[in-house]
């Protein structure tokens, strides 16, 4: 890839994964947490990409799970949010965390406020753009801009494309590039995860994989990156 290439994981399976080896669902979504580790800091290092969107927890895992399983997410969300600093801080390029989604008004205090901790620490630094997408949903994102805009517009006859964007919660994300969506599902068949970043999608070429998330592999990510070939995109030819 080009660098400033902007590349978002949609990384389902975890469950599917765990379930096919006989193991608790909790497993699944660690495994996948590793996976993300190491395709973090891969991307980092090659400094091909500028902007990387991951989609760590969407409003239905938060609302919709099983008790248990949602425990794990907040216990799983601890402990990554210190491994993750330690990760921003070691970087070379300097990578800085944005993260979006309703995570200030539904997490408890020891994640939200450690977030907004890390983003604040991160805000000057010019390297990979990194987004975590928590608590997130696409209509949220986009109903969340035109109230903006009513707001700031009242009397406004007109909104533009340009607008729309500017006031998105994801606003920072640029046009995308590639989506990478592991879990492909009977018969080869894929979709897109709640509207994930739906305005940002708009002509972003999309790799379904075929395995799930906890075997995703710096070779796979190679070979997406290489079949989605940035440099001879053709918008709408």
């Amino acid at each position: 890839m080009e660098y400033g290439a902007n590349l978002v994981i949609i990384p389902d399976g975890n469950r599917r994964w765990a379930r096919s080896r006989g193991l608790p669902d909790w497993e699944g979504h660690r495994q996948g947490y590793e996976t993300f580790k190491k395709i973090l800091r891969y991307i980092d290092e090659t400094g091909e990409v500028k902007f990387f969107t991951f989609w760590a927890l969407s409003r239905d895992n938060l609302t919709k799970r099983p008790l248990e399983e949602r425990k794990f997410f907040m216990w799983l969300l601890v402990a990554a949010i210190d491994e993750l600093e330690e990760e921003l801080s070691r970087s070379k390029r300097g990578i800085r965390l944005k993260v979006v989604g309703e995570w200030r008004h539904k997490l408890p205090w020891r994640v939200s406020g450690r977030l907004e901790e890390l983003e604040k620490q991160t805000v000057q630094n010019t390297g990979l753009v990194f987004t975590l997408l928590l608590v997130y949903d696409g209509k949220w994102d986009i109903k969340t801009s035109m109230s903006r805009i009513q707001l700031a517009y009242p009397h406004l006859t007109e909104v533009t494309d340009e607008l729309i964007h500017q006031h998105l919660p994801s606003r920072h994300i640029p046009m995308i590039d590639l989506c990478i969506r592991t879990g492909e599902e009977a018969g080869g068949m894929s979709h897109n995860s709640g509207g994930m970043l739906m305005w940002q999608m708009a002509n972003a070429k999309i790799y379904c994989g075929g395995m799930f998330w906890p075997d995703f592999s710096i070779d796979d990510l190679t070979a997406a990156t290489r079949r989605a070939g940035f440099l001879e995109r053709r918008f709408g030819a």
